[in-house]
């Protein structure tokens, strides 16, 4: 037994232990009950912190998030993303991948200032429904009361007949975008028009916002008000209703109704010199080196082009069933490079294919579709295709056979020969269909090319980089004139609709045809067109040179070296614009370095192998970086922000930061309220969040964007289940829409990447911003909207 003195001793050490221990329990308690933010973003904060559990959340989910986001960092893809998630009034949630530019390697925060692009649009619909709370329009008055140019509407008809307008367009078209307008970048006659008028993308380079508004307002509608819908520069309208409304230049209302109320201190049109450190670089994803700028012609569309919805399949042999490390590599190339649709012809063994896809741990936003020929069909590989023709729709495709492996990058230049044939502006392709071929001479298994390969006579004019095909086959190759090259037989094709006319003309005379027989018809209508591979390989697991790698150019650097830079004047941005389009050289620039990598394991967005979500310090024991996918360009295309211009664009000319986007969705989420400060009331707020289009045939229900949408050119996401409100989509149908949320959802995105969902009935805000165009090249918010609805557990 011990003493008195040692009891003493064994007592006061046990209260030594407990108290370390106590101290401990509280260390660890206080860092589970943090917010999942990360430690570099220090500063301020638009909203209270909590911790994810206690608003319902998953730490452990939403850290899953982190990895994501890490992940399409380091595959080289993306230069930063910046994501947040609020849940009840509370931010528990924040994360940044990458850097803001990088070059200088600056970090991407919550006060790093981006370009909103069309995410601008919802705060001019705001500010355009406190005019309406003031008394100052109603939303069924006609917008020639204040702007009498679109007075006597007319509406140019696809028979090309010039009608007058059923309807006078009002405010609440524009709020819509069931106006009629359009944005000029398409192949309609209406576009047409619109170029024709200096209307086109690139108004808002050389007009002023009063005559661009002039101009357009005495141009043919694409259709009836009220009767379809179809992006447009209908917000950018808006703008302008509304400075003649109040008496106020759109900067000045804004900022006095939306923007100082909310402490939105860092958002405006303008970026001041004190803030440029702040500004982030803005990126290009490029498949093609020296393509720059080509999708500057796309720069107001939420989703637009450049990569594929659908990819057509035939797996009819037997022999297919066998290759499913083939197939399982192949489909997630695909869905990388931008496809988010599978048509797969089955044949004996479709049960087969079935089961092994089942197990193959597919991305859910990846949609595979069945056709079943049974096991007797034996009518020929192009054959099987036609019998999957309305799975298929009316929009460009891919056609693949299942025994090629290749690069995700395959898929949007081959979605690019199609539209740099047609000049890149939109107008229809001058082929049916592109093939892939490589200059000769050429090692086939050093650049990773399939064996099915055969002689290609092209010819030495080129639409766009993409000549027409004089002959096809293994056949003798003309002695002069056109360029003999090696092309890929039976392989891969991009392809329009028209290919199907050729597959139905086969049909009627043959019972049994391959497709390079209807290639070769192709060929004979002069309708087969090929483009180069520029020597980059096929395979994903081949390296290409350090020059070839890179798959991201800057579009604007306005960071330290802008402030010594004397801001250009719209004339002599306008005329390097005009150089770039005619495919004058631009200057060079050096390569910027890799920032720090994670471990990355596969060309879709991979797993970060470290458990923590935490940043950390780059490890000898870290792999190479991945080759970069992105490419820098200048001012031109992405708008000089230094300065004010005379076009301040309501629908995309806005610059914020995720401190004041967060708080405008706050305010939005709290339906119209912050930290005591009103914006709009509650039932405004309400019944901007409605459906707003029109109603079906049987006078139920209102239709989805897909039901009336008229060439809406979205591709990333679909609008099955999607309406609109009063400036930005709503969510009326998840099950058609095939997505995790929740019915009354909205939000909008904007063309660099920027993407903002409120969730009213969880009571959730999502946001990400990232400055890489165009925004539909990576499925990132679908893939975030999915793991983010996934961290609710209660």
């Amino acid at each position: 037994m011990a003493g008195p003195r040692g009891g003493h001793v064994l007592a006061a050490a046990t209260a030594v232990a407990a108290a370390v221990a106590l101290l401990a329990l509280i260390r660890r308690r206080r860092h589970l009950q943090g917010p999942l933010i990360d430690a570099d973003l220090d500063g301020t904060w638009p909203l209270p912190l909590a911790q994810p559990e206690a608003v319902g959340l998953s730490t452990q989910r939403l850290s899953e998030i982190s990895r994501w986001s890490d992940g399409w960092v380091g595959s080289g893809k993306l230069p930063g993303l910046f994501t947040a998630i609020a849940r009840r009034g509370k931010l528990v949630y924040a994360h940044s991948s990458g850097s803001a530019d990088v070059a200088s390697g600056s970090p991407l925060t919550q006060h790093t200032l981006v370009r909103l692009y069309s995410l601008t649009k919802p705060l001019v619909s705001v500010c355009a429904m406190v005019l309406y709370e003031k008394g100052l329009f109603q939303l069924d008055e006609p917008v020639s009361h204040h702007l009498p140019s679109f007075a006597n509407a007319r509406v140019l008809l696809a028979s090309g007949e010039i009608v007058p307008a059923e309807r006078e367009v009002t405010v609440h078209h524009l709020l819509t975008h069931t106006a009629g307008l359009t944005y000029g970048d398409s192949d309609t006659a209406v576009d047409e028009a619109y170029k024709a008028a200096g209307c086109g993308w690139d108004a808002p380079y050389h007009l002023s916002l009063s005559d661009f508004v002039d101009r357009i307002g005495r141009l043919p509608l694409a259709f009836h008000p009220g009767e379809s819908w179809r992006y447009s520069y209908a917000t950018d309208v808006l703008g302008r209703l509304l400075e003649v409304i109040s008496g106020l230049p759109l900067d000045r209302l804004m900022d006095e109704t939306l923007f100082s109320p909310l402490g939105m201190a860092d958002s405006g049109f303008v970026v001041p010199p004190e803030k440029l450190p702040r500004f982030a670089a803005i990126y290009e994803a490029s498949e093609a080196p020296g393509r720059v700028g080509a999708v500057a012609r796309q720069r107001r569309r939420f989703e637009r082009g450049g990569s594929f919805a659908t990819l057509l399949w035939s797996l009819r042999r037997s022999a297919d069933a066998g290759s499913q490390p083939v197939l399982a590599h192949v489909l997630r190339q695909l869905h990388d490079g931008g496809v988010n649709k599978v048509v797969l012809v089955l044949g004996a063994r479709g049960a087969l294919i079935r089961a092994a896809l089942a197990e193959m741990g597919l991305s859910p936003q990846l949609e595979i579709r069945f056709v079943d020929l049974g096991a007797t069909f034996a009518n020929g590989f192009a054959a099987s295709l036609l019998a999957a023709r309305s799975e298929v729709g009316e929009a460009d495709f891919l056609i693949c056979t299942p025994d090629h492996l290749f690069d995700c990058s395959l898929v949007p230049r081959m979605r690019r020969a199609l539209i740099d044939a047609a000049g890149g502006d939109g107008r229809p392709s001058v082929f049916d269909a592109v093939a892939l071929v490589e200059e000769e001479p050429v090692d086939r298994h050093r650049r990773g090319l399939p064996d099915s390969m055969v002689r290609v006579a092209m010819q030495s004019e080129e639409h766009g980089g993409v000549a027409a095909v004089l002959h096809l086959g293994e056949g003798t190759m003309p002695e002069a004139g056109p360029a003999v090259r090696h092309g890929v037989e039976a392989g891969i094709y991009a392809c329009t609709p028209a290919v199907f006319a050729r597959l139905e003309e086969l049909s009627l005379h043959l019972d049994h045809f391959a497709l390079s027989e209807a290639m070769a018809r192709l060929v004979e209508h002069g309708r087969l067109g090929g483009t180069s591979t520029r020597g980059r390989p096929w395979f994903a697991f081949e390296r290409a040179p350090a020059a070839e790698q890179e798959r991201f150019h800057v579009i604007d650097r306005r960071l330290n070296e802008a402030a010594l830079t004397p801001p250009s004047s719209p004339l002599s941005m306008t005329r390097r614009l005009a150089q770039r389009l005619n495919g004058s050289p631009r200057p060079s620039s050096p390569s910027p370095p890799s920032p720090p990598s994670r471990p990355t394991s596969s060309a879709s967005p991979p797993p970060i192998q470290a458990a923590s979500p935490w940043r950390r310090e780059p490890s000898s024991a870290d792999p190479p970086p991945r080759p970069r996918r992105f490419h820098v360009l200048d001012d031109a295309e992405a708008g000089d922000f230094t300065v004010r211009r005379p076009f301040l664009e309501a629908g995309g000319g806005v610059v914020s930061t995720a401190h004041d986007y967060l708080r405008f969705a706050a305010m939005l989420l709290n339906r119209g309220e912050l930290d005591g400060v009103r914006i709009l009331s509650c039932k405004t707020v309400d019944f901007m969040n409605s459906n707003h289009l029109p109603l079906g045939e049987a006078g139920l229900h209102r239709v989805d964007i897909e039901a009336i949408a008229a060439d809406s050119g979205f591709a990333e996401t679909g609008f099955d289940g999607i309406g609109f409100g009063l400036g930005w989509s709503v969510i009326v149908d998840p099950i058609k829409a095939r997505l995790l949320a929740s019915k009354g959802e909205f939000g909008w995105g904007g063309w660099a990447s920027t993407f903002f969902a409120v969730v009213p009935r969880e009571q959730m805000i999502v946001l990400s911003l990232a400055q890489i165009a165009p925004s539909d090249r990576y499925p990132i918010r679908r893939q975030l909207r999915t793991m983010a609805m996934s961290t609710i557990v209660d």
